[in-house]
């Protein structure tokens, strides 16, 4: 006994007059489309180094120098942390402190960018120079 759905199907087949055999996976063949116009290449973003991802830009070598930039951007700032957190608030007590802290950020803060260029350059397929 045919379901309701194969019921369906076959009223369908005698009112619009389609043949009841043939294969019920078998295709249509397909539409011949018309080619498309290859659009031009977009403006920008085209031929620029390395192929990171999208909103991604070339990271620039490390160096020291740019470091000792960031410790210099960065001793203010552990100074007021230090001044805020020093009970004794004289200058050898906040200042040494912080000139160590920076001290050691140069060369953390240099191995953290190389081994983050190192990273990007190993998943973009670039070469180390």
């Amino acid at each position: 006994m045919p379901t309701r759905k194969q019921q369906k199907r076959r009223a369908k087949r005698i009112v619009h007059g389609t043949p009841a055999t043939g294969a019920p996976n078998e295709r249509r063949p397909a539409r011949e489309r018309a080619p498309r116009a290859q659009a031009p290449p977009a403006k920008g973003r085209r031929g620029r180094g390395l192929g990171l991802r999208g909103g991604q830009r070339a990271l620039p070598e490390p160096s020291w120098q740019r470091s000792f930039k960031r410790a210099l951007i960065f001793l203010p700032v552990i100074i007021g942390l230090f001044y805020v957190a020093a009970d004794d608030r004289s200058v050898n007590a906040i200042v040494l402190p912080a000139v160590l802290a920076t001290a050691l950020f140069v060369p953390v803060d240099f191995w953290t960018a190389r081994m983050t260029q190192r990273l990007v350059q190993k998943r973009s397929g670039g070469t180390r120079s």
